[in-house]
């Protein structure tokens, strides 16, 4: 007996022991949850000490606690001890304000105490949109591209309108703590695209979030950027919460047919007119198409006027209103004249088809024209290729401008002004000139025809007059991602001869450029032109004049492609006053395979400098007339003569020095062939090629060889 009770005693005290030893353990790991949830939730690093070593995914769990107030603990509800190593919690998750989570935490026992050795999977996701759902799972999509798979255990609430579901995704380990769907809208027409709005035709101006998602429907949903918001684009859906659109699904394609073009004042000095005058051929409705407000004019000039941000019309009966959204301004039949602009040479006032549109911003008026792509290249093309080169050449024209004006609506780089382009050199000059049967013929001729490479439209670059010969794209321009140069090649924009019969010497070098350039018996397509070849000559002091001017406003301009040699090194720094004194040498240090001088070397007794890429050789290089000296004096090839040219023609050309006896430069003299950048179609070679029989699908194909004609519309 007496051992009996022994025993049993002995048991009592191992139970006690055993059940101290449980509660410790069970407070240990109470004490541990506890202290790293506090850490983990202020963003301390002490939080991982909790965490084993074993731990997998620790980075990703103190992220997830430390970054968003929404996971927290709220209840320890049981600790179960499995060995004297290892045990199990069931704690309960706060989910925001009035959510909540079970799940379990697995504990080890280390010699450093209790610490969590494996916890479920986090999830936040600021916006997660439904790519698939079934009865047990869903898939989502992700503002980053990632799709993510949970079990299904809370509802996901339908978006409406058989839109794509979008929401605030919460998932712990494989399942959906809870999806906070956002509120649909829609964009029926998108106009402006800004950092921190979107404008609807219908919707007005929409605030955006700093972390707005952007989605795109092409075979499934595919992750896209605010960049790929196209001006025009119609039927967007937008998802809200808490007043900010926090995701944006744009339709599966936009074929574009209309253009929209933001229009500068008179002698295009700026996208903002301080008064606008307009009448039409017929009555006009002028409606703002948010509140539904309209007026009527039937006959006389109609003035607008901003007042803040409010458009202000008075009509020609003097009855006057103030319309605080875009105001759309139609004509029953014809186009409507805006009288307070002026264009062209001679003089005319501009009338315009499609729609007008006029918002005020900051005390002045924005001014839009939409219209068929179609109609637009009516008054392009005859702006850009004179009429007389013909039909076949003005078919070309059309084309290219088509393909540039296709690809600057997708480009949407007025997008800030409700556009796709201008109407000034920036873009395509439009309505500069009136449209002729001529131009009006090629461009209907060739309704709808792009030229594309790829699954891109084409970069359809042209350019007046070629030297019978055209330039690399890479030996012209810089990266435009980079800065870059020379840039990355494009394959169909490659320099080539353009002779009707001959040779083409090798121009990269500086022998076979001056065989080339300082003749002008070639018999290249482009000879009829006046550019074909031509030559100017300056005093070395008008030279450095010229340089002195114009090399620190380039340099400021583009500072990457000027550069100052500074302990044997050419670095970009700021250009000082007299940058030159006394000229001593121009010097080509690169040429490209066309012969257009990429780099040209400027020393002087006060520097030497290095100019990179024909236009800031052309722009510093300057035939004009400084400081009242003489008229500096450019012949061209058919003989005529033109007074201080505002640029160097071209870069295809070679220099001629001429010294005295102590070797100090007297004049150089320019002679070359050309007029612009030199890269892609040559206008004047167009003209030449439909003269000797080519029509204008092989005329595309002889200057973008490898790209194909395709029809959009």
């Amino acid at each position: 007996m007496r051992k009996a009770a022994l025993i049993l005693g002995l048991m009592m005290v191992a139970a006690v022991v055993a059940f101290l030893i449980m509660q410790q353990a069970r407070q240990d790991i109470h004490n541990t949850i506890q202290q790293f949830f506090s850490g983990a939730g202020q963003g301390k690093e002490i939080a991982a000490d909790y965490l084993d070593e074993s731990f997998q995914g620790k980075e990703a769990l103190l992220k997830s606690l430390a970054d968003s107030e929404l996971f927290f603990l709220e209840e320890i509800e049981e600790v179960r001890i499995q060995s004297f190593n290892s045990a199990t919690v069931s704690l309960v998750m706060g989910l925001g304000e009035d959510r909540s989570h079970m799940v379990e935490a697995q504990m080890a026992r280390t010699p450093q105490g209790w610490k969590i050795s494996s916890f479920p999977e986090l999830a936040l996701v600021p916006v997660a949109i439904v790519l698939d759902e079934t009865p047990e799972t869903v898939t989502f999509l992700t503002a980053d591209g990632e799709e993510l798979s949970f079990n299904r255990s809370a509802d996901i609430q339908s978006a409406g309108d058989g839109a794509p579901k979008a929401g605030m995704l919460v998932g712990v380990g494989d399942e959906i703590a809870y999806f906070a769907a956002f509120t649909p809208g829609e964009i029926n027409k998108l106009l402006t695209v800004t950092e921190a709005t979107l404008e609807g035709e219908l919707a007005g101006f929409l605030p955006t979030a700093e972390d707005t998602a952007f989605f795109r429907q092409e075979e499934g949903l595919h992750t896209a950027d605010r960049s790929d918001l196209i001006v025009g684009m119609e039927n967007l859906t937008v998802y809200w919460q808490d007043d900010l659109i926090k995701a944006v699904t744009m339709p599966e394609e936009f074929v574009p047919q209309t253009i929209r073009a933001a229009l500068n004042t008179t002698d295009f000095g700026g996208l903002l007119h301080e008064k606008v005058q307009l009448s039409g051929q017929s009555p006009l409705t002028l409606e703002d198409r948010i509140s539904g407000n309209s007026l009527r004019a039937a006959a006389g000039v109609v003035t607008i006027t901003a007042s803040d941000n409010e458009v202000r019309v008075v009509l020609p009966s003097g009855e006057s209103q103030g319309f605080d959204n875009r105001l759309y301004i139609t004509a029953d039949n014809g186009r409507i004249s805006i009288d307070s602009l002026s264009r062209g040479n001679p003089r005319f006032t501009p009338s315009y088809a499609g729609h007008l549109e006029v918002r005020a911003f900051n005390g002045q008026l924005q001014l839009v024209n939409e219209v068929p792509l179609d109609t637009y290249l009516y008054s392009v093309v005859p702006s850009e290729m004179p009429i007389s080169f013909g039909v076949e050449p003005l078919k070309v024209q059309a084309v290219a401008a088509r393909s540039y004006a296709v690809s600057s609506i997708y480009r949407s780089g007025f997008r800030a002004y409700a556009a796709h382009v201008d109407d000034s050199v920036s873009s395509q000059v439009y309505n500069n000139v009136p449209e002729y049967p001529e131009s009006t013929r090629a461009v209907n001729e060739t309704s709808g025809r792009i030229l594309t490479y790829g699954d891109a439209i084409a970069d359809t670059r042209f350019f007046s007059t070629s030297s019978g010969v055209t330039a690399n794209f890479e030996e012209v321009w810089h990266d435009p991602a980079t800065g870059a140069f020379p840039a990355s090649p494009v394959s169909y924009l490659v320099s080539g001869p353009q002779l009707k019969s001959g040779s083409l010497p090798d121009v990269s070098g500086e022998e076979g450029a001056r065989e080339f350039f300082t003749s002008g018996d070639w018999d290249g397509y482009d000879n009829a032109s006046p550019w074909f070849r031509w030559e100017v000559e300056m005093t070395r002091e008008e030279l450095e004049d010229s340089i002195k001017q114009f090399l620190p406003e380039r340099q400021r301009a583009q500072s990457d492609y000027v550069l100052t040699e500074e302990n044997g090194r050419f670095v970009a720094k700021e250009i000082p006053t007299d940058p030159l004194g006394k000229l001593e040498d121009l010097r080509v240090i690169q040429r490209g395979e066309g012969g257009n001088i990429m780099e040209l070397e400027i020393a002087g007794e006060n520097g030497t400098y290095r100019l990179l890429k024909e236009y800031t050789i052309r722009f510093t290089l300057r035939p004009v007339r400084t400081n009242g000296s003489r008229d500096i004096i450019l012949k061209r090839h058919d003989g005529s003569t033109l007074s201080n040219y505002t640029i160097l023609p071209s870069t295809f050309m070679v220099m001629d020095i001429e010294r005295d006896n102590n070797d100090q430069i007297t004049n150089i003299r320019f002679r070359g062939g050309g007029n612009g950048h030199g890269v892609g179609m040559s206008q004047f070679g167009v003209r030449g090629l439909a003269e000797s029989g080519y029509n204008f699908e092989q005329i595309l194909e002889h200057f973008y060889p490898g790209t194909a004609l395709e029809q959009l519309y």
